[in-house]
């Protein structure tokens, strides 16, 4: 099976075809057992597989959007492009939002955390500086 559809991405393929393309990668049963033995008795892996599931239902946990891109990476590239050295604040606020809508937050999460660590630090360093406020409101989340 050839990709020969334009599909944009890959909900949009049908079940069927996605079944033919990646039954190859189905992973064998003795070593999917194998696999759920480590998992399960790994005593490191657990611990990081618990670790994870923790912090992602924390109410400090918020919904990260930039990929697998490193946080300060995304600030150095911010940066570059404000022709400023970016804030966290800002680099979390441009890394929490929605690419497609810079004006709502991923999640509510991302909203609750923004305001209560620095919503207002960055409305205040801006105005410090002279440069226009408004496009760090964080009441416009809706979903």
């Amino acid at each position: 099976m050839i990709y020969d559809h334009p599909w944009p991405n890959y909900k949009k393929i049908p079940y069927e075809t996605r079944e033919q393309w990646f039954h190859k990668w189905v992973i064998r049963s003795e070593i999917k057992k194998t696999l759920y033995v480590h998992w399960e008795t790994d005593t490191g892996f657990k611990h990081q597989r618990l670790t994870n599931r923790a912090n992602r239902a924390s109410v400090r946990s918020s919904k990260y959007t930039d990929g697998s891109t490193t946080f300060m990476k995304t600030k150095v590239r911010l940066s570059k492009s404000l022709d400023c050295d970016a804030t966290l604040v800002e680099t979390f606020k441009y890394t929490h939002t929605l690419k497609e809508n810079k004006a709502k937050f991923a999640d509510q999460r991302s909203v609750y955390h923004y305001m209560k660590t620095g919503g207002r630090n960055v409305t205040q360093q801006s105005q410090q500086s002279g440069e226009d406020a408004s496009g760090f409101v964080a009441s416009v989340f809706s979903r």
